[in-house]
């Protein structure tokens, strides 16, 4: 029985030490001391001059070096820049940003590094983010160990209004998609790249990705959404309310006849027994740009004898990135039937967008 006990004491014993090494978190946090994150913000309000906080939320995780002034984010990060332009209080405030949640390292290294970030209006008109934690050294100053770097991206989530938002207000689908879009927190936004962006997972399947930047000072934006894969293309642009592109799309009223050639060819058969063919065709007509994306769809209708009996079928079907379609259907011969009254082919939607 002694050895039973004295085996597991020793395997107790291994599995203790090795732990160390395979979590790798062997943080003391006896001389950390956590604050409220409203304690932390009062005090960044007063440090920075904040006037408004357009939102304090956020954060970053992976490992972070220090280089200059300048906090590199090697690992993960979720929507926020990963440089960290113009930095002040940087090594305190790594120091801080190791806290509770993260394994100590050597100095301005840190594992599992988390830090959380805000995106502050300053009594001056600027935008800066603030870096802060809320576990901190027990002897150390709150004031000491917030940091914060100049906004710099072109646009900030202020500039994105409703405004922004405006198309034609005969294209019902665009503005029923963009109107979803008008009330964005700011901390949805994506502030990692040159341009500020916004992502979504979008209900009926795949996702989308909306780009805002300056354009003759104002702000427009590109959509881009997930294609199906079958292309070999993931992304693809949509829409953009910048001058440098063009778009033909349909909505009430619209005539497509200025854009597209649609003809509908009834091929007789032979004889009694032969299939007749519905032949629809639909042609772009030739545009002044290069086009980057395209949709068209179609339906047609036509009969033919199930039992012995007329029945007419209904196909409707999208074509994404074709100028051009031409389609055919069997439909079997009756002398009954006036299939230039009831075959149809016909354009029912469609949208180019083109770089003038």
């Amino acid at each position: 029985m002694k050895k039973i006990i004295l085996f597991f004491i020793l395997l107790a014993s291994v599995f203790a030490f090795t732990s160390c090494f395979i979590f790798d978190k062997t943080t003391d946090f006896s001389n950390m001391r956590e604050y409220t994150a409203d304690e932390v913000l009062s005090v960044a309000a007063e440090k920075y001059s904040v006037s408004e906080w357009l939102f304090t939320d956020g954060y970053l995780r992976g490992e972070v070096a220090k280089n200059a002034n300048l906090l590199e984010i090697s690992l993960f990060f979720d929507n926020f820049s990963v440089d960290f332009i113009n930095g002040d209080n940087i090594d305190a405030a790594m120091t801080a940003f190791a806290g509770k949640n993260g394994g100590h390292g050597i100095q301005g290294q840190y594992r599992y590094f988390i830090c959380y970030v805000a995106i502050a209006k300053c009594s001056d008109g600027s935008l800066k983010y603030i870096y802060y934690n809320t576990n901190i050294d027990k002897n150390a100053e709150i004031y000491d160990t917030i940091g914060a770097s100049d906004y710099n991206l072109e646009v900030s989530p202020l500039d994105i209004t409703e405004s922004t938002f405006d198309v034609d207000p005969g294209w019902g689908a665009m503005l029923r998609y963009l109107s979803s879009l008008k009330a964005i927190n700011p901390g949805d936004f994506i502030y990692s790249r040159e341009n500020l962006t916004y992502y979504r997972e979008e209900s009926g399947g795949g996702s989308s990705e909306i780009e805002f930047y300056l354009e003759d000072g104002r702000v427009v934006f590109d959509i881009y959404y997930d294609k199906y894969q079958y292309d070999g293309e993931e992304k693809r642009l949509v829409y953009s309310s910048s001058d440098r592109y063009g778009v033909i799309y349909h909505f009430d009223g619209a005539d497509f006849t200025a854009y597209f050639d649609v003809n509908t060819i009834i091929e007789p058969s032979t004889d009694e027994s032969s299939v007749m063919l519905l032949i629809g065709e639909i042609e772009a007509r030739p545009i002044e740009g290069d086009v980057i994306y395209s949709m068209i769809s179609y339906r047609a209708e036509y009969p033919t004898l199930s039992d012995g009996k007329n029945v007419v079928n209904e196909i409707s079907d999208t074509k994404i990135d074709a100028l051009s379609i031409k389609m055919s259907y069997g439909m079997t011969k009756s002398n009954e039937i006036d299939y230039s009254d009831i075959a149809k082919f016909e354009l029912t939607d469609y949208y180019i967008l083109y770089i003038k």
